[in-house]
Formats: structure tokens, C-alpha cells, sequence
């Protein structure tokens, strides 16, 4: 018997069909956890050594909105307020970015969205 996807669940799954919006997935799902996703409950298939799928309080914030200053005192680089959710819940953030790890961003996102 297959054991469910979702992080730190051990119930007994199985085989289901979900898309994500952008991709068809078939993955391992206890009863609970395809009921949770069928309903609309946000859901993210990572990868590292083995796929685990992230649900509820596992699942990452999602970013909803975004603004930069930039910034020389006391110390050069950029603010970012971020506006981010999870499972209803939102929150804002600021976050200071050095100008180097403003580059490293920078070259990230370029990667993954050209």
C-alpha cells in the first residue's frame, strides 16, 4: 500500500489526478488530504530527493503583492514590502536586500521567469 504525499502524514493513499493550473499531477493522496485538495485548499509538489506534496501550515506563503525603495542610509540597498498569504491568512513584511543579494535575486527570478 502506497503511504500519502503530503508532508508528515502516514495514512494509507491513493493514486489521484490534480492540476495545479499549469501541470497534471498524479500523486499519492490519503482520503483527507484529496478531499482537502479537491475542495480548493492550496497544495505545492516539491521535489528535492523524493516529490512531497505541502498542504496547510506546510504549504509556503504566497505572494500577492510587491513594492521596492531603494535605500542609502544607514545602509545601501533595497526595501521590499511584501504582502503574502497562507491558507486565508495574510501578513506584510518588509525586507531589507544588500545589493549583493539584490543580483543574486535578481539573477534567480530571471532564471525561472525570463
Amino acid at each position: 500500500m502506497a503511504t500519502c504525499m503530503v508532508k508528515n502524514c502516514t495514512a494509507t493513499a491513493q493514486s489521484a489526478h490534480l492540476s495545479d493550473g499549469l501541470d497534471e499531477h498524479e500523486l499519492q493522496l490519503c482520503p483527507e488530504h484529496l478531499g482537502r485538495a479537491q475542495a480548493g485548499e492550496d497544495w505545492t509538489v516539491v521535489a528535492d530527493d523524493a516529490p512531497v506534496v505541502l498542504m496547510g501550515q506546510n504549504h509556503p506563503w504566497n505572494l500577492i503583492a510587491s513594492s521596492a525603495t531603494y535605500r542609502t542610509e544607514p545602509h545601501c540597498g533595497v526595501v521590499l514590502k511584501l504582502t503574502v498569504v497562507r491558507q486565508g491568512q495574510s501578513t506584510d513584511l518588509d525586507v531589507f536586500v544588500s545589493p549583493d543579494e539584490a543580483e543574486v535575486l535578481t539573477k534567480l527570478l530571471n532564471r525561472h521567469h525570463p
